[in-house]
This record gives structure tokens, sequence and C-alpha cells, in this order.
């Protein structure tokens, strides 16, 4: 049981350390702590919302501008992305009509997400340097279904890539092997 609290206390440290020791070596004061309401990614990443996002950045009153018409073009994905219905394999529509409906939904995604885009570069050019640090590190995640992926591929993307690995690599078709 001993192991098991200094393990996890270890991990704590480990984790805790080097975010504190960055925030001295750069001379900022310390980013804001994160609150039990932030995710945290399979790979340890911290997962911020909107709004502690905004209180992490400190913005400007100019810069608070720009980031209201980012909020408002992620709310607005966001609402799009859970209005629409998913669609179902049917036997009253044609496979060509359920796959154009299905292009639909993606196109309208696309739409939205190209005005966060656009409201997200305007954001960001007016950041400082520090401030765009940040934004590096957490903007991407709070955008719903769009979470950072930082350990590449899964174990068994990774076997499929590997030369021989995997049933039937590396013998034609019909060898009988």
């Amino acid at each position: 049981m001993k192991a098991a609290t200094f393990k996890y206390g270890l991990s704590v440290v480990a984790i805790a350390f080097p975010a504190l020791t960055w925030a001295q070596a750069t001379g900022s004061a310390p980013l804001p702590p994160i609150s039990a309401s932030a995710g945290l990614l399979a790979s340890g990443q911290v997962k911020l919302t909107l709004p502690e996002l905004q209180d992490r950045l400190v913005l400007t009153v100019q810069q608070q501008l720009l980031w209201t018409g980012f909020e408002s073009r992620v709310d607005a994905y966001v609402g799009l992305y859970y209005r629409e219905r998913p669609v179902q394999p049917s036997l009253d529509l044609a496979a060509t009509q359920q796959l154009a409906q299905w292009l639909g939904q993606q196109q309208n995604r696309l739409a939205a997400l190209e005005d966060v885009e656009v409201a997200a570069k305007a954001l960001y050019a007016s950041l400082d340097p520090a401030q765009q640090q940040v934004a590096n590190q957490f903007l991407l995640g709070t955008i719903p279904g769009f979470s950072p992926v930082i350990s590449g591929l899964s174990t068994a993307q990774e076997q499929r890539c590997k030369p021989g690995a995997g049933p039937g690599r590396g013998r034609g078709m019909g060898s009988g092997v």
C-alpha cells in the first residue's frame, strides 16, 4: 500500500515540477491552477474548457473582443455538431442518398470549422509570445472532437505498419501459405 501511495505522490511531483520550474525560468507569473473540471487526456495532457483557457490567456480589452468572436464561432460549431442527426443506414433511402446526406453534414461541419479557424487566426495574431505558448498548448483541445493526439499511432496501428507483421503480410494473393 505504501509503495502505491509513494508512486502516486511521485507521479504528481513529476507532473507538477516541470510546470513550476517553467514559470520561474521564463520570468512570467505562474499559471493559474488547473480546475477540477479540466479534463485529463490519455496522454496525460490537460484539456481546458473555453472559460478556463480564457482565464489562462489573461486577455487585454482588445484581445477580449477577438476572443468573443472565436468563442462564438466555436459555440456555433458545437451547436451544429450536436444538433445533427447521424445518417443511419436505411432501407427507405438509397445508399447514394445516404452518402449524399452524410457528405452534406461533413461539408457543414467543415464550413463551421473554417469560421473557427478565421477567428482563431485573428485572435492568435493579437496574442503576445507568452499567450501564444498557452494557446499552442490548449487551444485545439477546446474544440470538441479535436483533442490533440500526442502518442501517435496506437499499438494496433504500429503492428500493422511493421514489415512482415500481421496475418498474411508479405504473402501474395492466393499463395496458399
